[in-house]
């Protein structure tokens, strides 16, 4: 099994997911978590290099809230030090004006045998 956990939207796609693909043994799994963007494109991608969508789930901008950004915030304000948090109050900020834009899916793959 390889996990890429949101490693995708890092780097380059394409570029990353055949490194990562290259890792998995037949018949293995790769399991990706990446940005909601051009879910369609993405599964399409998978077809043609070997990879079989065994399934998918989504994670919409309510699991974001509630679960990471609601708490993080939650925290940092405890602490009283927002200067060394510049980056995730960025990201929170980020969030509230856009939670749309914080859509995930976990993509669980397995590699085709004549792989």
């Amino acid at each position: 099994i390889v996990l890429a956990e949101g490693l995708l939207n890092a780097v380059d796609f394409e570029k990353g997911f055949d490194a990562l693909a290259g890792h998995c043994k037949k018949n293995g799994s790769l399991i990706i978590h990446d940005e909601w963007k051009d879910d369609a494109g993405k599964r399409e991608f998978f077809r043609g290099r070997g990879m079989e969508l065994l399934g998918s789930f989504p994670l919409d901008e309510g699991v974001w809230g509630r679960e990471y950004v609601d708490p993080l915030e939650d925290r940092i304000r405890e602490l009283g030090v927002d200067e060394l948090f510049e980056a995730e109050l960025k990201e929170i900020e980020a969030y509230r004006l856009d939670p749309g834009s914080f859509r995930s899916i976990y993509y669980v793959l397995r590699k085709e045998r004549g792989a």
